[in-house]
């Protein structure tokens, strides 16, 4: 990748052009059903939502491991899911016995479980180790046609022979019907049935041939049963994402491959593929990495973040049929689930609920069945939508019931999530990063495509009411685009949140981006070595760390011009004031200075750069560089560098504290329809409540007194798994935690394009091909008209 070409493509365009020029449409397929300030009519998409509860036949007590339940298939009659019980292999004394190694195997059981759909209760549960003879090793259960197959395979260690073994159980009795063997090479067959008309079709993978085939196993309507191989004729096949329905007869397969998606069509009656047209059906493209679902109904559906789409071949259209936003259920909670049933009308989703990061103990999760149908109404019938964009594509499972809060207590204004500015829309798959330079170059480009689309939309009124996760935008950070929330927000209590953190994300006094949770960007080492602001290190004070206690390696891994942008964003507040830009500064020259002197022309490649703590630590490292992003990780690396409590800033010319990085933020358009009815959600993610629900889920909150209590707790719970294996933690660690918090000096709030402008222009001065004060004058009236086009 040439750094010079991509920032000269992303300078050439002209957000005043684009904005002046604007009379842009949105593509529907790109926004809700319910544009924003609009208001829900009484017969607009809800869907009401049944719990099924399953006994899942595990004993109340059992001393287990861990307990992990899947889905195994529905039809019009059962459900049936699958429990396994891993049980505690250590015993007392943390040693494993040959006994030990015997009742782990003979006591890790499945458990099948049957529910009846029309009496609504669990009919029955089949133990299949006791209850009938498996041969060898359990692989897979599923049920399907109205029998439980339980796949198992049996190694010959003598013929060097591996044997498939499918046993078909009667759901109602748990009797044995049939069992097949299937000698040879084990092959590897997708988990799901594709439905064309009457056909089953299954893709069958053979290891021996796994990038050169595969095989489609057709079941006719009559019971007969079809392989066809299909060969790629020097074309890796990687994947087989879904067989899509054409006609009764007819499929499409799509493949991902080394080429890019390869489609082919499939005649079930004869059994025979032809390649397709790719330009037919490449449309389908971005979709077919996702989930595809075939649907009892014999249509295709696709599912996403956002919901649950429908794939219309004649229309070339994806069509949404279940957006999360159309119920009352936790959308994350969804977005991990399996579809495991759909029509347009009713849908059955499953999975285990499960929040990572929780210090709470997650061996027995919590198995969900939601059953979801259309109500003939919309509960919120009257209320104006508001439009919540996410940067990232998704919500936390916190800020997703937020969500759910806001919407069942505001008797006016309705959130609806959206994903209009989908990250494949800026970013390509041909392109790739071979080293940390070219990898920051390309964030950086993808984020300044997006927070330019954003922009656009923004000051035309056409954008988002709510934007989460969009702190990395700094083009944003501007009363044209974002509200001012500080009225909203009002004085906050500097005993009760970090009002430092507060105060950071602040730009020219505006505060447009509100932090939620954040990380901590810095330097993570001893204390001892802080400079003397004691916090972080000037630039002179970093050249002695870095031949000192560094013994030369230096922690930040970039190249020149990378580094450069990095230490300029990290005091951009000396730089660019009210809108105007100063790089004269004898602290702009300090850091160019510095940087030329002590960077290499070009980063590291990835392996050579060390951020994280066990390598660090193994190497006989003092300090890492990263971003710390949670309770648990500040715990660890503490633990595993020892000493080190402090997070300090990078070199700077004030020897400034570490940058801190929202991990959720949230603003509001200057041109929302209600910027108080928006502030209210603000100020809800905020709340006590919620913010304790972050900590508890490992986040680095702003509200002082909701980490202090999540830390205690995680003290707490890693030290009761510890089993005096490690580093015990204690109210002290949850200290020098808040300790790095305070002392965050600002938002890391990266304005793409002014970066890359400086990734550009600032190689010229550190190979001696011109004077500092040369590329200052150019630098300064490039950045210069970049913000003067802003407004």
């Amino acid at each position: 990748m040439s750094i010079k070409k991509t920032v000269s493509i992303i300078a050439a365009v002209s957000l005043l052009l684009s904005i002046a020029s604007c009379d842009k449409k949105t593509d529907p397929s790109e926004t809700s059903a319910v544009q924003t300030g609009e208001k829900v009519s009484s017969d607009f998409p809800w869907f009401e939502s049944k719990r099924i509860n399953i006994d899942l036949g595990i004993e109340e007590n059992v001393d287990a491991e861990y307990t992990d339940t899947k889905f195994a298939g529905v039809d019009d009659k059962y459900i049936v899911v699958v429990t396994t019980v891993y049980y505690k292999l250590l015993g007392d004394d943390n040693t494993v016995t040959d006994s030990d190694l015997q009742e782990y195997e003979n006591s890790t059981t499945p458990i099948v479980s049957v529910f009846d759909r029309a009496k609504g209760e669990t009919v029955k549960h089949i133990n299949v180790k006791n209850d009938i003879s498996v041969e060898g090793i359990i692989d897979v259960i599923n049920y399907a046609s109205g029998r439980i197959t339980v796949t198992s395979l049996k190694y010959d260690a003598s013929a060097n022979k591996t044997t498939n073994i499918e046993t078909d159980i009667d759901p109602l009795s748990g009797s044995v019907l049939d069992t097949r063997r299937i000698d040879g090479e084990v092959k590897d067959s997708v988990d799901r049935t594709y439905t064309v008309g009457k056909y089953r079709t299954e893709i069958i993978r053979d290891w021996n041939s796994w990038l050169e085939s595969f095989t489609v196993r057709v079941i006719s309507p009559d019971g007969n049963t079809k392989e066809t191989e299909v060969n790629g004729n020097g074309t890796q096949i990687f994947s087989v994402n879904a067989v899509l329905p054409v006609t009764e007869t007819a499929a499409l397969i799509c493949a991902e491959t080394d080429k890019g998606i390869i489609y082919y069509t499939f005649d079930l009656e004869q059994g025979t593929a032809a390649p397709a047209d790719h330009e037919e059906y490449k449309w389908l493209d971005t979709y077919i990495y996702g989930s595809l679902l075939s649907g009892t109904d014999g249509k295709t559906y696709y599912a996403s973040p956002l919901g649950i789409s429908r794939i219309n071949l004649d229309k070339k259209a994806v069509e949404m049929v279940f957006d999360y936003s159309w119920c009352n259920i936790n959308r994350q909670l969804l977005n991990f689930f399996y579809v495991a049933e759909c029509t347009g009308d009713s849908f059955l989703l499953c999975g285990q609920k499960y929040q990572p990061g929780s210090f709470i103990s997650n061996v027995k999760p919590e198995f969900m069945i939601y059953e979801f149908s259309r109500a003939a109404q919309n509960p919120h019938a009257g209320k104006t939508v508001l439009e919540l964009y996410s940067a990232d594509g998704e919500l936390d499972y916190t800020t997703a019931d937020a969500v759910l809060k806001f919407n069942d207590t505001n008797s006016e204004y309705f959130i609806e999530v959206t994903d209009r500015y989908n990250l494949s829309k800026y970013s390509s798959t041909e392109q790739s990063a071979g080293n940390a330079d070219e990898y920051e170059v390309y964030n950086l480009t993808v984020n300044s495509k997006k927070s330019e689309a954003l922009a656009v939309d923004l000051i035309n009124g056409k954008g988002p009411d709510i934007l989460m996760n969009t702190s990395s935008f700094g083009l944003l950070n501007n009363p044209n685009f974002l509200a001012d929330l500080t009225p909203y927000i009002g004085t906050l209590d500097s005993n009760k949140y970090f009002t430092n953190v507060i105060e950071g994300a602040k730009y020219d006094g505006a505060l447009y981006q509100v932090p939620v949770t954040i990380t901590v960007d810095g330097i993570h080492t001893n204390p001892k070595y802080a400079g003397s602001s004691g916090v972080g290190f000037t630039t002179a004070e970093y050249e002695v760390f870095l031949r000192g206690a560094l013994n030369g390696k230096d922690v930040i891994g970039d190249g020149q011009a990378v580094y450069f942008a990095r230490l300029f964003s990290a005091e951009r507040d000396l730089f660019i004031k009210g809108g105007k830009v100063d790089f004269t500064t004898p602290e702009f020259k300090e850091l160019a200075r510095y940087v030329k002197d002590n960077a290499p022309q070009n980063s590291r490649a990835f392996g050579e750069v060390v951020n994280d703590s066990t390598i660090a630590e193994q190497e006989g490292r003092c300090a890492i560089y990263n971003s710390c992003p949670s309770i648990s990780s500040y715990f660890s690396d503490t633990a595993t560098l020892s000493g080190a409590t402090a997070v300090l800033g990078i070199p700077s010319s004030d020897g400034r504290g570490p940058l801190f990085s929202p991990r959720r933020s949230v603003a509001v358009s200057a041109q929302a329809k209600n910027i108080a009815a928006c502030a209210e959600f603000v100020k809800m993610l905020l709340s006590d409540d919620v913010q304790t629900n972050y900590a508890m889920c490992d986040g680095i909150t702003v509200n002082r007194e909701a980490l202090k209590q999540a830390a205690k707790t995680a003290v707490d719970y890693y030290n009761a798994g510890s089993n005096g294996t490690r580093k015990k933690y204690s109210e002290e660690t949850v200290n020098d935690l808040e300790k790095v918090i305070l002392n965050c000096s600002r938002m890391n709030s990266v304005d793409s394009e002014i970066n890359l402008i400086l990734i550009e222009e600032m190689p010229a001065y550190f190979l001696g091909q011109k004077e500092l004060v040369d590329v200052i004058k150019i630098a300064q009236d490039r950045v210069q008209k970049v913000l003067d086009e802003r407004g």
